[in-house]
């Protein structure tokens, strides 16, 4: 007993210490985790997707690897064994999702998938998907928990790895108890911790009592431990019990505990999926601009696939309906069952396109792949009519002009445009334009003929979609589908002038009907226009130089970095120019006709130096001093020159011509700021301003901030342009048009005016000022005459009042001992004489007859005016209005009817706002003449009436004697005769 007692005590000793040994080797590689001898470390081992059993051919992904401090070509390996081991992977391929990593191969003797890392730079790191395809799993058993590792830099014998876990499952997903189901779904798991031959139970279970409820059925494990619960009907939660009793606990599809108590239990929820779908619209057209309409779904369930089929239709007819045509970017054809499978859809609106579908109702089923929620919705398909796009090139243009191409769309989301055609002009360009979130039919393609076919790889960059405002138009795409040039090369010379024919439809396919892709890598000469439905031509004509310049001169204090700027700023064309002292006036030159407006879009509206810019173009701009002293030598600028010090013919200082930040260029003007220091100030300086354009063929790329150019046009020298302007900087120049002692004339508007060189638009400041009386400022602008006029109140100054005048701003130039005068009446006079009338008018009519008042008014005045005429006639008052033209007249009238008898008097005014002029008199209206009344009625009457009309005109009596007797009649004669007698004995009593 108790020698077997000590060889049982040595046992346990020996085995305890062999235990010690090993635990200290399994501590330190645990701590050693995923660190690598270098300090590379595997922080994830990925996120593998869980793969399943009975496919040909199916992929995983491995998300996420992300490794940190990887040195540049440090090998990365991943050990897919537990895999191999279940599955045929002698097809598999693996891709990367970045450039981080390269020469990614599988390999199967080793059973690792393999990378470098690509990182130009040492302790790098990267994050990682992995995609291995072709995985053939017809004949795998499933398995839980198999394992992956990644090995960080294995060239390190002592680097160890990290691990990350996935299922090879049966049915839909593995089971996990904590998690939530839905109904229909087949949910797989393996019991690798305790399994069984006996009868596990699915149960529903109470979560609120922790208790379950009841039996829903039973099953047994296959012969992998695995089995797959059938959800189907199921809704609420429930667990599963071990056939010991206890219940099981489920993690991603493994068993990790089956000795779990009622109360404890995981209970997993089986929900019922709600499911919807509806289209946007009743009806859709099979062409022309209403082929497209929306399918709505809506579920309870995040994101899930579906089944999608519809009779009548097979699985290419829906795959062109959701997928090729559609928003769906996975879909998957069934050719067994002739559906489409639409993988990860959510709750939205999704975009389909019936375009060559069959006119005709269909009803379409919708059956998410997992669950038995299903729906069905119908839509009629219906005959439209075929698109009409067209295209039109407009007007011819030059060689290196932008050209802009109109495009007719007919309201089609897509159209394709074919620029060139190769067999003609060794140049054919194919573009597609998605203008589907525009609003407008037309949509104005602008080509840029200058760098057209010299980057046939870039191609792309030549065109672009404008607005009406020139501006890029966002809202419209223009991808280049192929560019066929010079058989897929580029350009020896720029485009050349001819026809370039253009084309229009809708999409562009290859020899076998299908659309290219941006990628094709295909024959180019086999690609064709699919529905052409217009075409016109792109004319480019001989390009001419015949461009020339001029000077002009800005104020200083006019800003011109801006477009804004420019429009504010006073320009003047001049060949003299201030600078010196206080004065600078700026320089522009305007390059006139240049053109090439392609070559120069982005510089000419830069705001930088564009010197170099148009030197590629054999533009240049030189400047030679002329009036240079004896024994001195001229100064010399020039635009393509970098710069020197020296500033002599053969190293000219530079000269700088910056454009115009955003001011529109149209090939006509292009305005350029002269800079080049302060090298024009000082003494007078005379030029000779030579403008070159010449001869640089040469097209080979040069690039110049980011764009390329190829020099110009111009292949004969007899074509280059030379030509030769003066301009002259002077000292700046101020002189008043007053002297001392000068008489000025009292005013509320008193002028006085000086002569200068200042560029016009420049503002002065003049102060005349009298000591005791008054201090009068006033600013204004030159004029276009290098006039300056100063305007001065002097209105409540006294006669003889003496006043000094001076220019503030720029210049110390004053008089002195100006005298204010009384103005001497003449302008009064002038004032009034300003606007003359003369009426012609009646000075007596009889009653009942119309005064006709003839006037004209004399516009004495160099301007034209209107005056308002206004007849004050008695009473009443009469309106009118004239033009009149500068120095000169016009006439009208006024009419007066229905006058009573009496004396009226009138007056005639004709006034403009500054002037006004009068004419005036009377009109005496008589009552009517009522001759030969008086003596034809009798002797009675012929008396009373006769001599009343006779005091009037002497011809009553006359005319009332019956007898024609001259003098009294008888009978008067007898009762003047009786009444004198009468008087006499009256006088004597």
């Amino acid at each position: 007993m108790t020698s077997d007692s000590t060889y049982r005590d040595k046992g346990r000793a020996l085995f305890f210490a062999a235990m010690m040994v090993l635990s200290v080797f399994a501590m330190s590689a645990a701590f050693a985790g995923g660190v690598a001898a270098d300090g590379e470390t595997v922080d994830n081992a990925g996120e593998p997707e869980d793969i399943t059993v009975g496919e040909e051919e199916i992929d995983q992904t491995i998300s996420d690897i992300d490794i940190d401090s990887l040195d540049e070509d440090d090998v990365v390996e991943i050990d897919v064994s537990s895999l191999a081991d279940k599955a045929d992977m002698s097809d598999v391929e693996v891709t990367g999702n970045s450039s981080d990593i390269d020469n990614v191969e599988y390999d199967s003797s080793n059973e690792v998938i393999r990378f470098e890392s690509n990182q130009s730079s040492d302790n790098s790191d990267i994050e990682e998907d992995l995609t291995i395809e072709n995985i053939d799993t017809s004949d795998s058993d499933t398995a839980a928990a198999l394992e992956y590792t990644v090995n960080a830099d294995v060239s390190d014998a002592d680097t160890s790895g990290t691990t990350s876990t996935f299922n090879l499952h049966d049915g839909d997903e593995p089971l996990d108890t904590s998690g939530t189901f839905w109904d229909g779904q087949e949910l797989w798991f393996q019991d690798t911790d305790n399994p069984s031959d006996g009868e596990y139970q699915l149960r529903s279970y109470d979560t609120g009592d922790d208790e379950e409820t009841g039996l829903e059925e039973e099953f047994t494990l296959e012969d992998d431990d695995s089995a797959v619960i059938d959800t189907e009907d199921l809704d609420g939660d429930y667990v599963i019990q071990h056939p010991n009793g206890d219940y099981v606990t489920v993690d991603d599809g493994d068993v990790t505990a089956t000795d779990v108590s009622e109360g404890s239990a995981e209970a997993f929820e089986i929900a019922t999926q709600d499911f919807d779908t509806e289209f946007a619209d009743d009806s859709v057209e099979n062409e022309g601009s209403d082929t497209t309409t929306d399918v709505e779904f809506d579920s309870n369930r995040g994101t899930y696939d579906v089944h999608v089929s519809a009779d009548g239709l097979d699985h290419d007819d829906l795959e062109d309906i959701f997928g090729e045509e559609g928003d769906f970017s996975d879909v998957e054809p069934d050719e067994d069952e002739d559906r489409v499978t639409l993988e990860d859809v959510e709750d939205d609106e999704y975009e389909l396109n019936f375009e060559d579908i069959d006119a005709d109702e269909y009803d379409f089923d919708f059956d998410v792949t997992d669950t038995s929620a299903e729906s069905t919705s119908s839509i009629e398909v219906t005959e439209g009519e075929e698109a009409e796009r067209s295209v039109d090139a407009g007007d011819v243009v030059d060689q290196g002009e932008l050209a802009n191409i109109t495009v007719d769309t007919d309201g089609q989301d897509n159209s394709a445009l074919q620029v060139g055609v190769h067999e003609d002009t060794n140049y054919e360009v194919g573009l597609d334009i998605d203008a589907s979130d525009y609003d407008e039919d037309e949509v104005t393609i602008v080509m840029d003929t200058y760098r057209a076919g010299q980057d046939h790889a870039n191609e792309d960059q030549v065109f672009k979609a404008i607005n009406e405002d020139g501006e890029e138009e966002t809202d419209v795409d223009v991808d280049l589908k192929y560019a066929n040039v010079s058989d897929d090369s580029d350009l020896s010379n720029l485009l050349g002038e001819g026809e370039y024919e253009l084309l229009v439809g809708d999409k562009f396919v290859d020899d076998n009907g299908d659309e290219i892709g941006d990628d094709y890598t295909g024959d180019l000469s086999e690609v064709e226009l699919n529905n052409e439905e217009d075409s016109s031509y792109l004319t480019l004509s001989e390009r001419t130089e015949d461009s020339d310049i001029s000077t002009w001169t800005v104020p200083e204090e006019d800003n011109l970095d801006t477009d804004d700027d420019f429009e504010d700023a006073t320009l003047t064309e001049t060949d003299t120019i201030a600078a010196g002292g206080e004065v600078d006036d700026q320089t522009v030159i305007n390059i006139e006709n240049l053109g090439h407006t392609a070559a120069l879009e982005d510089a000419a509206e830069s705001g930088d130096d564009i010197s170099e810019e148009l030197e590629e173009l054999g533009v240049t701009v030189a400047l030679e001093q002329t009036n240079v002293g004896t024994n001195e030598d001229p100064t010399y600028y020039n635009s393509s020159d970098s710069g020197s010090d020296s500033g002599t013919e053969d190293d000219p200082y530079h000269l700088s011509l910056e454009s115009i930040e955003d001011l529109e260029y149209d090939g006509e003007n292009l305005y350029l700021v002269v800079d080049s220091g302060d090298d024009f100030d000082g003494d007078e300086q005379e030029y000779d301003v030579t403008y070159n354009v010449d001869e640089n063929n040469d097209a080979s790329a040069n690039d110049i901030n980011g764009v390329n150019y190829y020099g110009n046009y111009l292949t004969d020298e007899d074509d280059e342009i030379e030509e030769s302007h003066e301009l002259s900087y002077e000292e700046p120049e101020f002189e008043w048009d007053v002297e001392d002692e000068d008489e000025v004339e009292i005013s509320e508007e008193s002028e006085i005016t000086a002569e200068t060189n200042v560029a016009p638009g420049t503002e002065l400041d003049a102060k005349a000022s009298s000591s005791g009386n008054f201090v009068e400022d006033n600013s204004a602008d030159v004029d276009e005459d290098g006039v300056f006029t100063a305007t001065f109140d002097f209105s409540d100054a006294e006669n003889g009042t003496e006043f000094d005048l001076e220019e503030r701003a720029l210049f110390d130039a004053q008089v002195d001992d100006l005298v204010l005068v009384e103005a001497d009446g003449d302008d009064d006079e002038e004032k009034e004489d300003a606007l003359e009338v003369s009426v012609d008018a009646p000075d007596e009519i009889e009653e009942g007859e119309t005064a006709t008042f003839d006037y004209t008014v004399d516009n004495n005045k160099e301007d034209d005016t209107t005056v308002d005429v206004t007849l004050e006639f008695g009473d009443e008052s009469y309106d009118g209005e004239l033009d009149v033209d500068g120095e000169d007249s016009a006439s009208d009238s006024f009419d007066v009817e229905d006058l009573g008898a009496d004396e009226y008097d009138w007056e005639l005014t004709a006034d403009d706002g500054d002037d006004s002029a009068s004419d005036s008199g009377t009109l005496t209206v008589a009552e009517p003449d009522d001759e030969g009344e008086g003596e034809g009625e009798g002797e009675g009457e012929g008396e009373g009436e006769g001599e009343g009309e006779g005091d009037e005109e002497g011809e009553g009596d006359g005319e009332g004697d019956e007898d024609g007797s001259p003098g009294f009649g008888v009978a008067v004669a007898l009762v003047a005769l009786l009444a004198a007698a009468m008087l006499a004995l009256r006088r004597q009593d």
